[in-house]
């Protein structure tokens, strides 16, 4: 039917005869037609990407890896003062707790330094995955979002990954590498009353021609909790965040430096109750500087369609606090280079390959030192490529 033809039922004839019936007169206006049968709504199409498993943004639908993806309007309502509680019940994690400033993702049953914790695609450099009440120097209120992923693409970031990665984005460059022009901004807030948890982020981007400018900070904090049976003693934590940066974005290359600070100090439960317990009160405090440069290079004309250097050194240090008194010290500062290049794509066959190193430097003193001192070198290779076929998609990979 096309849109200017409308079905009318016919009308019923009267007794007389065909011959004796008027003609009708013509009709000064034209019938209106009737409504159509249908409606039309528009609504907002919103489709979930991810970056982990390719090192480069890709439809959800395009990833057939097990990919959980929690994003900014997600957050908000998961927003907790570690990683582990935001990401807890999610399919396939759980979460490892030695109270809420420590907790840390449980991913297929795996824990410590069988998950790897990245931020912005690079190990965070603290010492978590050492022991249970060692939390993650992340702030969830100032991530564009979170992905766990696991499956042969974990290949790219670490061979320890044998549980998963759980990458934490911070900015939108790393997710989408072009700017924008004008200021856009974000502010979140949150609260709550069974533990007092009070806090928020903030964040701006200003962009013109090829440059952009970055910079946000925020913190939470949370006092004890409560419990039917009173409260948690020793429960509290408190975290801060802030970093800032500049990047460039061509048709054919880019460049960005940032720079990060974070902070938290967390009490670390007994399990006794407040004025009656017999041991002493633990109380974690942490800070972590990062420094990063991301460079490369896009639209190549030859076999590869692009490459991106990470260049990322970290300092991070918490001090274990018995009555404001220091029993335990951990520094551990890490360089990471990283060098990823993507191939382009000849018939059925695409992919990545690229190199990894680490340099690290791990100290520890105190009651509570659990290694000697570490100076650590680490070199990979890897390379991970997908296989299309008609009705079939293999991908595999492998690391040196």
């Amino acid at each position: 039917m096309n849109s200017g033809e409308f079905l009318r039922a016919p009308t019923r004839s009267s007794p007389a005869s065909p011959d004796s019936m008027p003609s009708p007169a013509p009709s000064s206006s034209p019938q209106a037609p009737p409504p159509p049968p249908f409606a039309l709504s528009l609504e907002p199409l919103r489709q979930q990407i991810t970056v982990t498993t390719t090192g480069r943004q890709e439809t959800a639908l395009e990833s057939f890896l097990p990919v959980t993806t929690i994003e900014t309007v997600e957050l908000a309502p998961k927003a907790a003062p570690s990683l582990g509680e935001v990401l807890n019940r999610q399919p396939g994690i759980a979460m490892r707790s030695f109270g809420p400033g420590t907790t840390r993702p449980v991913v297929r049953g795996y824990d410590g330094d069988r998950v790897l914790i990245l931020q912005d695609g690079i190990r965070t450099g603290s010492v978590s995955s050492q022991s249970g009440d060692h939390g993650e120097p992340i702030d969830a209120t100032s991530l564009e979002r979170v992905e766990v992923v696991r499956g042969p693409a974990t290949l790219l970031y670490g061979s320890n990954a044998i549980g998963g990665v759980v990458n934490a984005i911070s900015r939108h460059d790393l997710i989408h590498q072009h700017p924008h022009e004008g200021l856009k901004g974000y502010v979140t807030g949150l609260a709550g009353n069974a533990n007092a948890n009070a806090g928020g982020s903030a964040g701006l981007e200003y962009g013109t021609g090829n440059w952009m400018l970055w910079g946000s900070g925020g913190g939470q904090r949370t006092g004890e909790y409560n419990t039917p049976i009173g409260k948690i003693h020793n429960s509290q934590t408190r975290l801060e965040h802030g970093s800032g940066g500049i990047g460039r974005y061509g048709d054919k290359s880019f460049f960005s430096l940032s720079y990060g600070l974070n902070s938290a100090n967390y009490g670390v439960p007994s399990g006794e109750e407040a004025g009656h317990g017999h041991e002493e009160d633990a109380v974690l405090a942490l800070r972590r500087h990062s420094f990063r440069f991301n460079g490369g290079a896009k639209n190549l004309e030859s076999g590869l369609d692009r490459f991106q250097l990470t260049l990322n050194y970290s300092d991070y240090n918490h001090k274990e606090l018995i009555d404001d008194h220091i029993e335990s010290h951990f520094f551990n500062k890490q360089f990471v280079y990283r060098t990823v290049f993507d191939q382009k794509r000849k018939g059925p066959l695409g992919g990545s390959f690229g190199f990894w190193g680490l340099c690290r430097d791990f100290r520890s003193e105190g009651e509570e030192a659990l290694a000697p001192p570490v100076d650590q070198n680490a070199f990979a290779v890897f390379a991970g490529e997908s296989l299309d076929l008609e009705s079939t998609r293999l991908q595999f990979g492998g690391r040196l």
